[in-house]
């Protein structure tokens, strides 16, 4: 997990979900694509809206190839599953018993009858094709989708697309032409590289060095709150590939760095600072008005 990559839980029995509690998961430090609380985001909400099928005769998961391909973009690397998953593009790396006997099964209906699947082992795959959890892609290689009334919709189809590859271009919601496109699609490996200082779940902080204008992308969902600052000056996070994050950095040597920073916390600390003003007007006004008709008494 040290390259950042994902765990997905497709856990079919509601109460196996302990196998990777969507919030227990915190605890060691692996990042999860399903979410348990917290705000929804409309597009993450679409994309999270993934089927698998059941394979009757084998009794084992088959994930659709455009399943696939969102949970590739999500930077998906292991899969936790209660059954086996039939799949090329995986491989098992390890199956785990339950400790404790569960009296689960799976029962799927069908015209002949019940069927059911067995759901006492765990077993865990790797992906052979998931994508980095961050990439650069040369400005000439960029996408831009104007903002039309099906926008959201059309670029939700360009991203699950066969032809759509994530390491070589990026979509983003823009009304910018396509005027500087690149025909030859230079490889995300050709730009330069990057080199993460430090990544937390609030902040992050990554050093940049590219031989042309590129877009740093990031496989996080494009949440509000988060900021962006290049060389410590302030900068625009995009929206990319449909729900996630891009920078715009130019050529060169830099420091790039996002932050959470939501808006009702600034608003917080804007009413704290006012209080506080507000606190020590009333208590100046409090002495003066209480040694005012001191010193008046004196006097008289």
């Amino acid at each position: 997990m040290k390259d950042s990559s994902r765990l997905l839980d497709i856990s079919l029995q509601k109460d196996l979900q302990n196998l990777d509690n969507s919030d227990f998961n915190m605890i060691y430090g692996i990042a999860n694509i399903k979410e348990y609380v917290g705000l929804f985001v409309l597009r993450q909400d679409f994309l999270n809206r993934t089927t698998t099928l059941i394979d009757h005769a084998t009794k084992a998961v088959r994930i659709p190839a455009e399943t696939k391909k969102v949970w590739d973009l999500e930077s998906t690397r292991f899969y936790l599953s209660d059954i086996p998953i039939d799949d090329p593009d995986l491989v098992l790396r390890k199956t785990e018993k339950y400790a404790s006997k569960y009296d689960h099964r799976l029962d799927i209906l069908q015209e002949n009858g019940l069927t059911s699947i067995e759901t006492d082992r765990a077993y865990l795959y790797e992906s052979k094709n998931y994508y980095p959890r961050a990439n650069l892609i040369s400005a000439k290689n960029a996408i831009y989708m104007k903002h039309d009334e099906n926008h959201a919709e059309n670029i939700l189809k360009a991203v699950i697309s066969s032809d759509f590859d994530p390491s070589k271009n990026v979509i983003i919601d823009s009304d910018k032409d396509n005027s500087n496109l690149n025909s030859d699609n230079i490889e995300s490996g050709d730009v330069g590289n990057y080199d993460f200082e430090s990544y937390l779940p609030q902040n992050m902080k990554v050093k940049i060095n590219i031989r042309e204008d590129s877009y740093f992308v990031l496989s996080d969902t494009f949440y509000p709150g988060w900021e962006a600052k290049v060389d410590d000056k302030k900068v625009v996070i995009d929206k990319a590939n449909y729900a996630f994050r891009a920078v715009f950095i130019p050529k060169g040597e830099h420091v790039l760095q996002m932050y959470y920073q939501p808006t009702f916390d600034q608003l917080g600390k804007s009413l704290t600072e006012v209080g506080v003003v507000l606190l020590f007007f009333g208590l100046a006004c409090f002495i003066f008005l209480k040694f005012g008709k001191m010193i008046r008494y004196e006097r008289k």
